[in-house]
C-alpha cells in the first residue's frame, strides 16, 4: 500500500506499470483496476500502457464507461475473459459518484480476480469522506491485495489526507473517525463561539432523553422539579459541525502537521519536477486592473450587506461563500440575477478587466501561445469574443465543460499544432502537423487543468481564479511539462483591494500548508 506523491510529469504512470509488471511476473496479481478522471483515463490505455509496459508482459486493456457502444463492450469482455495475460481495466472516477453501476462492476471484476491491484489516479478526487464517490472507492480496499494512490498534490489541508490514506490502509493514519482526525490536526471552534452558537441554533434537534433542571439549567434525569412542575425536554443537535478556528489574517489554525507528515512518510514517495526534470523556469507576476465607479458602488453595497448580516448574527458559511462569489462576479463585470449573470458592460471594450487582458497580451511577443484560465463560463465567452475580434476567430479555441469531447480534442490539436491519429480501438497510430494553429486556449481549470499537455503556451494568464489549490497547481502543469523549451510565465490578473487579492492570498496560505504536509522546501509562489 503506497502513495506516489509525484508532481505532474515525473513518471507516476511508469512507476505503477513497472510495479505491476514485476508483481505479474511473480504471479502475485493477475488483474489491475485503474480509477482515473475521465479526462485522464483514456491516456492510460492509449499512451501509458503501450509506452511503458515491458514486452515480456502480455496484457489486455480497455476502458469501462457507464454508457458504451457494442464495440467498447466487446473490448471489456475481451479483458475480463483474457487467459494467461494481465487483465487491465480503466474506469473514470466520476462514474462512481453517478450511480451504483460502476462500483458493482468494479466489485465483480475484483471478486473474479485471483489477486488484484487497485490504483486511484489523481487521488485528491476522493478526499471528501462523506462523498458517495469516496465511500464506494474505499469499499474496494478489502477486495484488493495491492493499492496505490497517485497525485502531485495530496491536499491543501490536512483533512484531505484522511480518505486517501484510508483507502490504502486506515492504520497509516491511526485515527478511526474523521471527527477525531480533524480535532487532532486543527484547532476547532468551541460551542461557545458566536458562529457555532448561530449554527447550532439552526441545526435540527432531537430529544436527548434528559430534561432541563430549572435551577441549574443543566440536563437532568427526572422529568419533574421539586415543586412538582414539569421540566422541559433537553434537546440536542442531530449533528454538530466542526469548524476550524482562524488566525487574525483569516488562515486556518492547523496543528501537528509535522506529526502527520511523519505518519505518511514511510508509506509515500515524493518527487518534485525540479528534482528530476530539466525544465525551464516558472516565472510569476501580477498584472493589475481597476474597477469602474459602477463596479465599486455594487461591490461596496454587497460588502455592506455582509457586514449587516454578521452584526445581526445572520451570517453563515453558506451565505459568506455566496457573498464572495458575488463579489468576484462584480469584479469580472457581472451581477447575479437568480441563476443568470447579467452583464454590467454591454460591450467587452467597456469592461476594464478585458481591456487589461488585451493590454497585457499586446505587450507580449507576437504569436506567443497563451492559455487564459477563467472561473466562469461567462468569462470564457466574453474573453473569447474579445480575442476573436482583436486577433481573428481562427486564433481562439475553448476547453470547458460545455465543449464536447471531439471538439476538445480538435481544440487541443489546433493549439498544440499536431493532431493524433487513432485506430478504431483508440490507440495512437501517428501524429500529423496542423496547419491552422490557434494562439489562444481559453479554458476552465476544472476541465482543462488535468491530463492535458499544452506546451505550446509560454504564457498562462489567470483571468479569474478559484479557491482550489489543486486546480491551480494542476493547471500550472499543463504548459510546464516535458516538451516545453521556454520559461513559462504565470500572470494573475488582480484588481487591488478586492476579492482577487483575497483569493490569491488564500492560495498562498494553502500552498504553505501543502508544503508542510509533503515536507517540501518552502518557495516563493505567487508573490
Amino acid at each position: 500500500m503506497f502513495a506516489l506523491l509525484m508532481e505532474q510529469g515525473t513518471g507516476k504512470s511508469k512507476v505503477v506499470i513497472d510495479t505491476v509488471a514485476h508483481l505479474w511476473r511473480e504471479h502475485r496479481i493477475d488483474s489491475l483496476l485503474i480509477i482515473a478522471p475521465k479526462g485522464v483515463a483514456p491516456g492510460w490505455v492509449r499512451q501509458q500502457l503501450p509506452t511503458h509496459m515491458p514486452e515480456d508482459v502480455p496484457y489486455a486493456a480497455a476502458i469501462w464507461r457507464a454508457s458504451m457502444s457494442k464495440t467498447r463492450q466487446g473490448e471489456v469482455k475481451v479483458v475480463l475473459n483474457a487467459k494467461g495475460a494481465l487483465r487491465i481495466l480503466v474506469m473514470n472516477v466520476e462514474a462512481f459518484g453517478a450511480t451504483a453501476k460502476a462500483i458493482d462492476f468494479a466489485i465483480s471484476m475484483l471478486d473474479d480476480a485471483a489477486s488484484a491491484m487497485v490504483v486511484v489516479d489523481e487521488s485528491h478526487r476522493i478526499k471528501t469522506p462523506q462523498a458517495a464517490t469516496t465511500k464506494r472507492i474505499i469499499n474496494l480496499r478489502i477486495r484488493s491485495a495491492y493499492r496505490r494512490i497517485l497525485t502531485g498534490t495530496v491536499g491543501d489541508k490536512p483533512f484531505d489526507l484522511y480518505s486517501q490514506f484510508g483507502f490504502l490502509d486506515p492504520d497509516i493514519i491511526g485515527v478511526d473517525s474523521f471527527t477525531a482526525f480533524k480535532a487532532e490536526y486543527a484547532e476547532l471552534l468551541p460551542d461557545s463561539s458566536g458562529l457555532m452558537r448561530h449554527i447550532l441554533r439552526r441545526v435540527p434537534k432531537k430529544w436527548s432523553g434528559k430534561y432541563i433542571d430549572d435551577i441549574t439549567g443543566q440536563p437532568a434525569d427526572g422529568a419533574w422539579n421539586d415543586d412538582d412542575t414539569k421540566r422541559a425536554k433537553h434537546m440536542e443537535p442531530i449533528y454538530k459541525p466542526t469548524i476550524v478556528a482562524t488566525n487574525d489574517d483569516g488562515t486556518p489554525r492547523y496543528r501537528n502537521l509535522d506529526k502527520l507528515q511523519g505518519l505518511i512518510a514511510p508509506h509515500s514517495f515524493r518527487v518534485l519536477k525540479r528534482d528530476c526534470l530539466d525544465l525551464p523556469a516558472k516565472l510569476y507576476s501580477r498584472y493589475y486592473t481597476e474597477l469602474t465607479d459602477k463596479q465599486w458602488a455594487l461591490y461596496e453595497q454587497v460588502k455592506e450587506n455582509m457586514r449587516i448580516e454578521w452584526e445581526e448574527d445572520r451570517i453563515t458559511t453558506f451565505n459568506k461563500l455566496t457573498t464572495i462569489l458575488r463579489l468576484q462576479q462584480i469584479v469580472c463585470g457581472y451581477v447575479g440575477d437568480g441563476e443568470k449573470l447579467v452583464e454590467l458592460f454591454p460591450k467587452w471594450s467597456e469592461n476594464p478587466r478585458v481591456v487589461s487582458m488585451l493590454e497585457l497580451i499586446g505587450d507580449r511577443p507576437i504569436g506567443e501561445g497563451t492559455i487564459i484560465w477563467c472561473r466562469f463560463v461567462a468569462d470564457i465567452l466574453r474573453v473569447s469574443e474579445a480575442l476573436r475580434e482583436a486577433y481573428g476567430a481562427a486564433q481562439v479555441v475553448q476547453f470547458y465543460g460545455g465543449v464536447k469531447d471531439k471538439a476538445r480534442e480538435e481544440a487541443v490539436a489546433r493549439f498544440q499544432g499536431e493532431r493524433q491519429i487513432m485506430d478504431k480501438s483508440g490507440n495512437l497510430l501517428r501524429t500529423e502537423a496542423v496547419m491552422d494553429r490557434a494562439r489562444f486556449m481559453v479554458a476552465q481549470q476544472q476541465s482543462g487543468g488535468v491530463g492535458q499537455t499544452w506546451t505550446a503556451a509560454n504564457l498562462s494568464l489567470y483571468y479569474s481564479n478559484t479557491f482550489s489549490l489543486i486546480d491551480r497547481l494542476q493547471s500550472e502543469d499543463r504548459p510546464h511539462r516535458i516538451g516545453q523549451e521556454h520559461p513559462v510565465q504565470y500572470v494573475d490578473l488582480e484588481a487591488e483591494d478586492t476579492v482577487d487579492s483575497v483569493i490569491i492570498n488564500s492560495l498562498i496560505a494553502k500552498k504553505d500548508v501543502a508544503d508542510a504536509i509533503n515536507d517540501d522546501p518552502k518557495v516563493l509562489w505567487l508573490r
